[in-house]
C-alpha cells in the first residue's frame, strides 16, 4: 500500500513539474494521446456490452436455422426403399 501511495506521489510530483514548465501548446500535446486513448478504451467498453447482448441471440438464430437447414437437407428420409 504504501509503494501505491509513493508510486502515485511521485508521478503527480512529475507530472506538476512537468506541467508547469511547458507552455498550453506543449500541454495540448502531451493530453491529447491520453484523450483518445481513454475514448478508445471506453468506446471497446460500451461496444463489449452490445456484443454481448447481442451474442445470444444469434446463437439462438443460428442454431434455429442449422435445424431447420438439417432437416431440409436431410433426403435419407425420403429415399426410404
Amino acid at each position: 500500500m504504501l509503494a501505491g501511495f509513493l508510486s502515485f506521489f511521485f508521478a503527480f510530483v512529475v507530472a506538476l513539474v512537468t506541467v508547469k514548465e511547458i507552455s498550453a501548446q506543449g500541454l495540448a500535446l502531451m493530453i491529447i494521446p491520453l484523450a483518445v486513448a481513454g475514448g478508445f478504451a471506453i468506446s471497446l467498453f460500451f461496444l463489449k456490452s452490445y456484443y454481448q447482448r447481442q451474442k445470444t441471440p444469434l446463437a439462438k438464430l443460428i442454431n434455429i436455422l442449422s435445424k431447420k437447414d438439417q432437416i431440409f437437407w436431410d433426403f435419407s428420409k425420403f429415399n426410404q426403399n
